[in-house]
């Protein structure tokens, strides 16, 4: 689904070496568009539930992602909510 809103599988971003990665989720919204932005964020403005993130090939809990610094981030996933059954 992020695939299909993005048009892309990746792409590569200069950022602020002090920047959280809730900056760099910021600016791939801004990047990417209002239904990139209204999958992302839920009405209140907040991360939806059910996304998940990954930095650097490890799994992060959302509260951690504004102490993530991007100096650290060498690759950053967004992983849509997984359903099953």
């Amino acid at each position: 689904m992020i695939h299909d809103l993005a048009g892309k599988r990746s792409e590569v971003l200069s950022v602020d070496p002090a920047s959280s990665a809730i900056d760099l989720i910021q600016r791939i919204v801004l990047k990417n568009g209002k239904r990139f932005q209204d999958f992302i964020y839920d009405d209140s403005g907040q991360l939806r539930s059910g996304l998940a993130f990954a930095v650097n090939g490890v799994s992060v809990e959302k509260a951690a992602l504004k102490r993530t610094k991007c100096r650290d981030i060498a690759e950053f996933v967004i992983l849509p909510p997984i359903s099953g059954g």
